[in-house]
């Protein structure tokens, strides 16, 4: 390949990688000010934060915007998130430590008995 064009394409990926954490901030906000209708709040930096750690998609990210009944207030919502992205964190910590298909032995394993091993982990980093 011609050194030029290989350079332009290497450029062009590293300006790519650099605007997704932007459009991954930007998406939020968007997300959260369509379905919360915040502009700002306190919990914002630390959910840009962990954004910022472990991919989530902006599907991940609605599912755990959207009140869940008609009680549910904002703060709540972004807890929710919060806890979503820390345990996808947490995931991610597994994964690199053991390798992806040790994390959970059984693949066929239940989503509760998966939440329950992570609530225990996080229980015991506090």
């Amino acid at each position: 390949m011609d050194p030029r064009k290989k350079q332009e394409v290497i450029d062009g990926l590293t300006t790519f990688s650099k605007g997704k954490d932007y459009y991954a901030e930007i998406g939020f906000k968007v997300l959260s000010k369509n379905y919360l209708r915040l502009d700002s709040h306190d919990l914002f930096e630390r959910i840009r934060l962990l954004i910022d750690e472990v991919q989530i998609t902006p599907a991940d990210v609605t599912e755990h915007l959207m009140p869940k009944t008609l009680d549910m207030n904002a703060e709540e919502c972004l807890k929710a998130l919060i806890q979503a992205l820390e345990n996808a964190k947490v995931i991610k910590v597994l994964e690199n430590e053991k390798g992806a298909d040790q994390v959970f032995e059984n693949k066929e394993e239940n989503e509760v008995l998966k939440l329950m091993k992570i609530h225990r982990i996080l229980r015991s980093m506090k």
